[in-house]
């Protein structure tokens, strides 16, 4: 644009502005990799304590299983958690209650 002002006249150009507006989306462009890595990492430590709260939980749900005929009131904990733990038998068993 410099070797043809008249051009930038028309079309009021502001090489100053632009060149701010270029700055202006390259720090942004450089935050939001900073931010892609961050949220990486969010979504990875949501991932593990899922995971680990899912394990325990299944844990307890076993052992409340294996002892709810003896005990009970273990009831209480059992069948509320039954459906995210049944898996495929005990989902079948459901439909199906000969097993076949």
């Amino acid at each position: 644009m410099a070797a043809h002002p008249e051009l930038a006249t028309v079309v009021n150009y502001d090489p100053e502005a632009v060149t701010e507006d270029l700055d202006n989306v390259a720090t942004l462009q450089s935050l939001l990799t900073e931010l892609g890595e961050l949220k990486r990492r969010i979504d990875d430590t949501i991932l593990l304590w899922s995971a680990e709260a899912y394990q325990q939980s299944l844990q307890a749900y076993g052992a409340a299983r294996a002892l709810e005929r003896s005990q009970p009131a273990l009831r209480q904990v059992v069948e509320p958690l039954a459906g995210l733990y049944e898996g495929r038998r005990g989902a079948r068993a459901k439909k199906d209650p000969s097993g076949g």
